[in-house]
């Protein structure tokens, strides 16, 4: 992993994500080399921040031990994360050509892997300090991150690249509320739920 790129590509897609996504367009790297080069060590930071998080804060509000709650949540939220980045993409690729649009399965993987990265960030500094949780509405930056990799990555048509914009923050809210919810219930449940702070 080449830090130097990592905060490079991060830095480019936060202050200037048309540019950045043609850069990206150029390159020939495969899905696989984006996730574990580029997602997961933001996957595992915010597995370690929210743990570090509900260890810290967690006990002042919650009846849960606070390492249990740390674990079912971080594992939650990791779970939800990693599912989502492999599903979306293949979604969007079935429904690219609906669209006007032709993508392979690692351009698709790219846009909405590329594009989560204010969030990733977000979730880290709000994961270690819960209390400012209202920082997560920053975390919407990354619909603006997506909308420019459906042009300058994807070539979406303009009079198209709306409906295939909207259609696919549906799809992704829509994991993110039901998988988070299934997950974070039985992982609660399992980890925590039989932990509770007497």
């Amino acid at each position: 992993m080449d830090i130097n790129a990592f905060i490079n590509r991060t830095k480019n897609l936060i202050v200037k994500p048309e540019e950045e996504w043609k850069t990206i367009e150029a390159e020939q790297t495969k899905a696989s080399v984006v996730f574990s080069n580029f997602v997961l060590p933001y996957l595992v930071l915010n597995f370690i921040a929210s743990i570090l998080g509900s260890f810290l804060f967690a006990g002042r509000i919650l009846f849960y031990n606070p390492i249990y709650y740390g674990i079912a949540t971080a594992l939650t939220s990791f779970l939800v994360y990693v599912i989502v980045l492999f599903v979306t993409p293949v979604i969007i690729k079935a429904l690219a050509s609906s669209f006007g649009t032709e993508v392979d399965k690692d351009k698709a993987f790219k846009l909405v892997a590329y594009s989560f990265v204010p969030s990733y960030i977000i979730g880290i500094l709000v994961g270690i300090l819960p209390l400012l949780g209202i920082l997560g509405i920053l975390g919407l930056y990354s619909l603006y991150v997506l909308w420019h990799g459906f042009g300058s990555l994807l070539h979406t048509p303009e009079d198209k690249k709306v409906g295939f914009f909207i259609v696919s923050i549906l799809i992704i809210i829509g994991e993110y509320l039901i998988l988070g919810f299934i997950l974070g219930a039985i992982l609660l449940g399992l980890i925590a739920g039989s932990f509770y702070m007497m």
